[in-house]
This record gives C-alpha cells, sequence and structure tokens, in this order.
C-alpha cells in the first residue's frame, strides 16, 4: 500500500506541478457543458433519449454520456500516459530495478488519473445541475456505483495492456480508438444507437463503453440494477476476462523488454 500511495502521490505531485493545463481540465468541463446546454436547445424531448420508454431531453442524454466517457476515456489512456512519462524522463529503468512486482506498477500508474476523473464527472454533473438545471435527484447510487465500477475495471485492463505495448515498442498504441471519433458514434454517445444501420449495432454491441454508457444513463434515470442487467453481466464477463490478461500480458511484455535490454529506450 505505501509503494502505491507513493506512485500516486508521485503523479499527482508532477500534475500539480504544471498548474494551467491542470486548471484548463476544469474550465473545459463548464464551457463543455454549456456548449451542449445550448446545442440541445435544437432537439425536442424524445423518448429515444429516455430510458424505459420515458422523455429525456438531448442535453440530460448526452451530458451523461460524455460525463462518463472521460471517465472510460482516462481510464483506457492513465496507465500507458503514465509509463510514456517516465520512459521520457529516463526513470522506469530505476522504477523495474525495485523490488515492486510489475503488476502492482501496472495498477498503480492510472490510479491518479482515475481518481481525477471521477472528481471531473462530479464537476460535469454538478455543473449541469446548479446550471442548465440537471435533474439528478431520481438517481439510484447503487446502480451508478456498479456500472461506474465495471466501466474502469473494463477499460483499465485494455489501458494495462496498452502500457505494456508502450513498454516494448516505445510508442503509445491506438487503444484511444476504443473511445475515439468512430467508436463514440457507434456507443451512441451524441445520439442513440437505435438510430444506426443493423450491422452497425453489432459492432456497437461488442464495445464496453456502449454497455457502460446505458448503465450509467439508467442509473441517472433511477433504475434499478435489474433494468440493465444484461449490460451488466455483459461488463463482469469482459473484466473477469479482461483482467487477468492484462497482468499476464504487460508482465510478459516488460520481461521481454529486460531480456532485450530494451528497457531503458525511449
Amino acid at each position: 500500500m505505501n509503494k502505491v500511495l507513493a506512485i500516486v502521490r508521485r503523479d499527482a505531485l508532477f500534475d500539480l506541478s504544471y498548474p494551467m493545463p491542470f486548471l484548463m481540465q476544469w474550465i473545459s468541463i463548464i464551457v463543455g457543458v454549456s456548449a451542449f446546454h445550448f446545442v440541445s436547445k435544437l432537439v425536442a424531448p424524445s423518448r429515444a433519449l429516455g430510458v424505459g420508454g420515458h422523455k429525456a431531453t438531448y442535453f440530460a442524454y448526452v451530458v451523461v454520456n460524455i460525463a462518463f466517457m472521460l471517465l472510460q476515456t482516462n481510464a483506457l489512456g492513465a496507465f500507458a500516459d503514465s509509463l510514456r512519462r517516465d520512459q521520457m524522463l529516463h526513470i522506469i529503468e530505476p522504477i523495474f530495478a525495485t523490488p515492486t512486482p510489475v503488476e502492482l506498477v501496472a495498477f498503480s500508474g492510472g490510479l491518479w488519473k482515475i481518481t481525477l476523473s471521477i472528481a471531473q464527472v462530479c464537476v460535469y454533473l454538478l455543473t449541469a445541475t446548479l446550471l442548465f438545471h440537471l435533474n439528478l435527484h431520481g438517481t439510484n447510487l447503487a446502480t451508478l456505483a456498479l456500472f461506474m465500477a465495471l466501466s474502469i475495471a473494463s477499460m483499465s485492463s485494455i489501458g494495462i495492456i496498452a502500457a505494456g505495448i508502450v513498454i516494448y515498442v516505445k510508442q503509445q498504441p491506438p487503444s484511444n480508438l476504443l473511445v475515439g471519433g468512430a467508436a463514440s458514434m457507434l456507443a451512441g454517445v451524441l445520439f442513440p444507437i437505435a438510430l444506426l444501420p443493423a450491422p452497425l449495432r453489432v459492432v456497437s454491441w461488442l464495445l464496453p463503453i456502449t454497455h457502460a454508457l446505458a448503465g450509467m444513463r439508467a442509473a441517472i434515470a433511477g433504475m434499478p440494477i435489474s433494468h440493465v442487467s444484461g449490460e451488466a453481466i455483459w461488463l463482469t464477463i469482459s473484466s473477469a476476462i479482461l483482467a487477468p490478461t492484462a497482468l499476464v500480458v504487460f508482465g510478459r511484455l516488460v520481461d521481454r523488454a529486460r531480456r532485450d535490454g530494451t528497457l531503458a529506450h525511449y
């Protein structure tokens, strides 16, 4: 635990040592929420935007999606970003030379950014509530907590695999494709996936972010876990497969870099 806290503290100090980029993250939240509020005035409330057949505004639909997509984006990229920074600063080899399991290094490297992302999600929703009257009173906290945990687990597992690739190939992998433009479209971030053609809906079903966002929207709408049990089961199975796989892949890629003598390369 001391090692985990030390890595988190190091990452926090690194972020806070650059106050302007850190501050801009929070300002961009207010700007983004405001922009979507005005865009939503062009779209009438619809049942297609709601959960369980209830009407919802486009603002409520898109703000919840964008807020929780931010969490998943950072859960995916935090581990690779942290290790790539360590490579560029020439400290990756000393870190792995310590008697610290590589799995612990992989797990700890993204904790600060994920914690920060959870705070940013809260600010995102709080801004939408205080400035533009987003209704969060009926939120089902149990459903919300479950899907936040499952989405972080599934995306972090992919992120740890990406971190292993960074160690071995010295480049950022294209893992952000999972939450990039095409994936955002297929996951229904900006519009319901029911509008997509049938073949694309099949592709959408395969993306973790689709199930995670469906669960988040249901939680905000006050739905119990039973209402989105299919999404919860999908994410649970994928997390159970991906998490141990990610740690094994990361460990083997680090060992390969050690044997090749390229661990310190960047």
